[in-house]
């Protein structure tokens, strides 16, 4: 008997320390795995979200910018041109409509910058540096693409893309590439391959 009691005793003791860790542990691993799916859930809720306030913003600039040239500019030069009395009307409706764009462009961009506090909150340091320097290259392009229409005169009529500095082409792509690195560190950062 107490041969089996010698037995026994270990037994018991190893069912009883196995009945509850192993339900402990058990929780222990699903919270641990709930709390990382909620976190994945929370970053890339915020990520998709700032994404498409990025997309927005170049969007915007980009769009805007092409629409007032080839519609607005065109439109009034040709108005100067076969209507000369009519040409102080066509400037100041030339003039009303670029103000109306830079202030929808200003607009974009500062709805962007309050959806930042968000991301700010989830993601990690180098990716906050690189939509810093997003929002700061659309800021420079909006600016330069105000600079160069309120020089009208300069632009040709024709062709007034041509009448782009050069500066903001290479801005442009310069916050294309760093669109994608932004896109690309979100990935990462999420853990996506």
């Amino acid at each position: 008997m107490e041969q089996l009691s010698e037995i026994l005793t270990p037994a018991v003791v190893s069912t009883a320390v196995t009945a509850v860790l192993a339900p402990l542990l058990f929780f222990w691993l699903k919270r641990r795995d709930e709390k990382r799916k909620r976190n994945f859930e929370v970053r890339y809720a915020e990520y998709k979200h700032y994404l498409r306030t990025l997309d927005e913003i170049a969007s915007a600039s980009r769009v805007e910018t092409e629409r007032f040239f080839s519609e607005t500019i065109a439109t009034t030069f040709k108005t100067i041109l076969t209507e000369p009395e009519g040409s102080d009307d066509a400037l100041l409706s030339m003039n009303d409509a670029l103000l109306g764009l830079t202030s929808r462009l200003g607009q974009t961009i500062t709805k962007a910058e309050g959806e930042l506090h968000g991301l700010r909150l989830v993601c990690s340091e180098k990716l906050l540096v690189m939509i810093d320097e997003y929002v700061q290259l659309q800021r420079d392009l909006m600016s330069a693409t105000s600079d160069m229409m309120a020089n009208w005169k300069q632009i040709d009529i024709n062709n007034p893309t041509a009448s782009m500095p050069g500066d903001v082409q290479e801005k442009g792509e310069q916050a294309q590439r760093l669109y994608r690195d932004i896109v690309d560190q979100m990935r990462k950062e999420l853990d996506i391959s």
